[in-house]
């Protein structure tokens, strides 16, 4: 199995690191299917899948008061870290990545808040991709990989190109790093907390969960 030297983590640090996307680009593809977030090889990721972790994710950090971000901007990520666990996937096979301890204790917390089962386990799924891209040889082997797919991603959802999904709109700057294998992703110009808090409830993630 491949495993990080950075995979134990506390759940409030393996849930951020997947707040924000990496990078920027085109999209790749423009025949996409409406009800697909994103396509890697054989692999689907839809809309009603995407839009279920991202509320699993958003209602989880708002629980424990993670600082609010653009909810688009957490879609994109939640898409982006799906588009490498498929390349880690098809690498190394479904059980390459060992999970940390924390993460049965955040997704029995997701359930709590409200997600189901399943999209709890498959939400923390992506948030321990996110963690294991640290480790430089899993991220090799992951963009490596990921460069052989046809990829395509749902410009709903944001554009692609290069291994990174990017998006912009609320009228927030969301132009990201191009370091793309941290498990702690950093916007390059990171949008204010005044402008977040003035999105409506609904386009935000995070904060306070009263």
């Amino acid at each position: 199995m491949v495993t990080s030297s950075r995979a134990r983590v506390g759940p409030r640090v393996l849930a951020a690191t997947a707040v924000v996307l990496l990078g920027g680009g085109l999209l790749a593809g423009c025949d996409s299917d409406p009800r697909a977030a994103a396509t890697a090889g054989e692999a689907t990721l839809t809309v009603d899948r995407l839009d279920a972790a991202t509320a699993a994710y958003c209602d989880y950090v708002a629980d424990v008061g993670v600082e609010a971000v653009p909810r688009a901007i957490v879609r994109s990520g939640l898409t982006e870290l799906w588009l490498y666990d498929t390349a880690l996937t098809e690498a190394a096979g479904p059980d390459a990545l060992d999970p940390p301890p924390a993460a049965d204790d955040i997704a029995r917390e997701m359930q709590a808040v409200g997600a189901d089962a399943d999209v709890a386990s498959f939400t923390v799924r992506l948030l321990t991709v996110s963690n294991a891209l640290s480790d430089p040889t899993v991220g090799q082997l992951a963009s490596s990989t990921l460069a052989d797919l046809d990829v395509t991603v749902n410009p709903a959802v944001g554009s692609y190109a290069d291994g990174a999904v990017s998006t912009g709109g609320d009228g927030v700057s969301v132009a990201a790093s191009d370091t793309a294998l941290g498990a702690t992703f950093t916007l390059d110009d990171p949008p204010t907390p005044e402008e977040v808090a003035a999105l409506p409830a609904a386009q935000r993630c995070g904060g306070s969960a009263e």
